[in-house]
């Protein structure tokens, strides 16, 4: 099973079907961070902690980081972006600045729901 995957990220690095083009990174990516969450509301019943809680606090963490990660590529490269909007958000843009801010919006949130 893991050489079919292995295999699938080395020979094809999107997959097509018919007009619709999906990057299998991209799928693998989320499907990971679906466990990841899943797990953590498996985790947060374990520990007699609120699942809803944490869940919502997973879904701040992976929109932050998504939306900040491209504010921060976006006002890093005004001048390309107002060129070529679609070209600049199309790169990958997960940097340390983002996860950054992501942390510190998070922490407040946290904070904030206590």
């Amino acid at each position: 099973m893991i050489e079919v995957l292995l295999r699938l990220l080395t020979v094809h690095s999107f997959l097509s079907l018919g007009r619709l083009h999906l990057p299998v990174l991209g799928l693998f990516g989320a499907a990971g961070l679906m466990c990841a969450l899943a797990l953590s509301q498996w985790t947060a019943k374990l520990a007699k902690v609120d699942a809803e809680s944490v869940w919502d606090t997973g879904m701040v963490l992976v929109l932050s980081a998504f939306v900040l990660s491209r504010a921060l590529l976006v006002a890093e490269n005004v001048h390309t972006f107002l060129m070529y909007p679609v070209l600049v958000l199309e790169l990958p843009s997960l940097t340390m600045g983002g996860m950054f801010l992501t942390l510190v919006v998070t922490w407040w949130y946290v904070r904030r729901r206590r």
